[in-house]
């Protein structure tokens, strides 16, 4: 697979992912108030079988842009305006521009 059948995939399966999201709610949201408990609670289910697909459809997208930028000398790992050498806040106190290892959690470190 060339790189533009990648960049297809990568929107295609975003865009299943939205609509996954806006299904989910939809099907919930339809649901008849006066409908009898069965129905509501299959309605629910389904909604929530539907809202199951999204993170799916999110991670391939992911995959496939990953896949998209591949072999241009950027490995997908990190955005293209980072650059390469950069720490990019992983390992090293960027924000404070120490270069000192992180060490705890940021509460241990608010403290």
């Amino acid at each position: 697979m060339d790189r533009q059948q990648f960049a297809s995939l990568e929107k295609i399966c975003f865009t299943a992912g939205l609509l996954s999201i806006g299904a989910s709610i939809a099907t919930w949201a339809t649901t008849k108030k006066g409908a009898d408990a069965e129905a509501r609670a299959h309605a629910e289910r389904f909604g929530i079988f539907v809202g199951l697909w999204a993170p799916t459809f999110l991670i391939l997208s992911d995959m496939f842009g990953r896949k998209t930028r591949e072999g241009s000398g950027n490995s997908g790992m990190l955005p293209p305006s980072a650059g390469s050498g950069t720490s990019f806040g992983i390992g090293s106190n960027s924000a404070a521009g120490s270069g000192a290892p992180l060490v705890g959690s940021a509460a241990d470190r608010a403290l």
